[in-house]
């Protein structure tokens, strides 16, 4: 059982519309997540179903064990916040296939960031490269949208 007294702090990630993604370091193994915290007071009846929704869709990505997509490494709550935790990706998986809201931890920055480091645009072989990285994932999704 997960409880926010498991990890540590390490660095904030980002803040989106639903809270915040950190990265944190889970106290038994001494691994890397990120951890999304959602404040309940940010919760309305309209939102709600969105972050259940969002819960049970990293549940079945988790048991799908695609490399693609963060595996849910569980989900608690407190008296102010609802937490998800996800893992790291696999080792060799760029960090630009891994959309920020699903709160995978992957060190590399994101595609905007790596955009700006080339000057605004990449030469063919690396456009190429990060198109196929971005398609790939789509296609496991369709793939996992249509078996139900």
């Amino acid at each position: 059982v997960l409880d926010g007294g498991d990890a540590r702090l390490a660095r904030l990630l980002g803040e989106g519309g639903q809270g915040s993604v950190s990265l944190v370091q889970y106290m038994p193994n001494g691994r890397l997540y990120a951890l999304k915290t959602i404040p309940k007071c940010s919760v309305d009846n309209e939102v709600a179903p969105f972050i259940f929704q969002e819960q049970a869709i990293l549940k079945e990505l988790a048991v799908a064990r695609s490399r693609f997509f963060p595996r849910l490494r569980g989900s608690f709550e407190d008296s102010r916040n609802y937490y998800l935790m996800t893992v790291r990706a696999s080792p060799g998986i760029s960090s630009l296939l891994v959309l920020t809201s699903w709160q995978d931890f992957c060190p590399g920055g994101n595609l905007k960031l790596k955009l700006n480091d080339y000057g605004g645009s990449f030469e063919p072989a690396r456009a190429k490269m990060y198109t196929a990285q971005l398609v790939r994932p789509l296609l496991t999704a369709f793939s996992f949208c249509e078996a139900d």
